[in-house]
């Protein structure tokens, strides 16, 4: 967000973003930003690179994040 530039990501979102969706969270430290993709997976997006590892946990189709601090 620094930087104000746009990045491209391989991931497909479906519907359309309003204040309260919940489609996409970022994690506590901000390193992550976590996405629930339009074909019902959760995709993770490392903030500073903009890679998108396979995270290696399967999950149920998803359409809905949220996120809370540990402890």
């Amino acid at each position: 967000l620094t930087t104000h530039a746009d990045r491209a990501l391989p991931i497909y979102v479906d519907g359309l973003f309003y204040e309260e969706d919940t489609t996409l969270v970022w994690s506590p430290d901000s390193r992550w930003l976590f996405v629930a993709a339009a074909d019902g997976s959760l995709t993770a997006v490392e903030a500073h690179t903009g890679q998108v590892p396979y995270i290696g946990v399967a999950v149920p189709p998803i359409n809905q994040l949220g996120i809370r601090a540990a402890g």
